[in-house]
């Protein structure tokens, strides 16, 4: 077994999870944002997942450039 390349395979796993799940959440937001408030919260609550894919995004891009 290799563990280094198992915890890798399972980090970037995580990290393209979180990006997805945060992405259909903003499309979520998108299409049916009638109801949730007002606008400074729905763009607050779109802000929010754009925010959470850019760390997500950003830790992805860290993981394949120091350990590939």
């Amino acid at each position: 077994m290799d563990f280094r390349t198992d915890i890798i395979d399972v980090t970037r796993r995580h990290y393209e999870t979180k990006i997805e799940q945060h992405r259909i959440n903003a499309e979520v937001i998108l299409n049916h944002a009638i109801g949730t408030g007002g606008s400074d919260d729905i763009t607050q609550a779109f802000d929010y997942q754009i925010t959470q894919m850019a760390m997500y995004e950003n830790k992805l891009l860290t993981l394949k450039h120091y350990f590939k």
